[in-house]
């Protein structure tokens, strides 16, 4: 027996059509790219679906009210807590930017500093 079907369904010929008409002006040989980046969210799609499943299946199992372990906590807040870290220091940089760029922004508009004393 043949590995390969060559059973007509009747509607393959509409099935090219659309996806001509799909693809438009776009070359055969770019619109892999579409397709392939098309595949590729497919895939992402199925596999985040699937986790989402094994979570939620996973948290049906706990009590009400019971969400995480002390484990899954002491992970999230060491994650969390450099991240706020991160933003604390970038905001007090911010700050800091500003207070320089105010008090120098200031020294070329009213003729105090000049670009060629500073290349002196």
């Amino acid at each position: 027996m043949s590995g390969t079907n060559t059973a007509e369904i009747g509607f393959e010929k509409q099935i090219w059509e659309a996806a001509d008409i799909l693809r438009g002006n776009i070359d055969a040989a770019e619109y892999k790219h579409v397709v392939l980046g098309r595949i590729f969210l497919k895939y992402i799609s199925d596999k985040f679906d699937a986790r989402y499943q094994g979570i939620k299946a996973e948290q049906e199992g706990r009590r009400a009210g019971e969400f995480y372990d002390n484990g899954d906590m002491a992970m999230f807040d060491s994650i969390v807590e450099s991240l706020f870290e991160a933003i604390k220091r970038n905001q007090q940089e911010s700050v800091h930017l500003a207070e320089i760029r105010d008090t120098l922004l200031p020294c070329p508009m009213s003729g105090e500093l000049s670009v060629v004393d500073i290349e002196t």
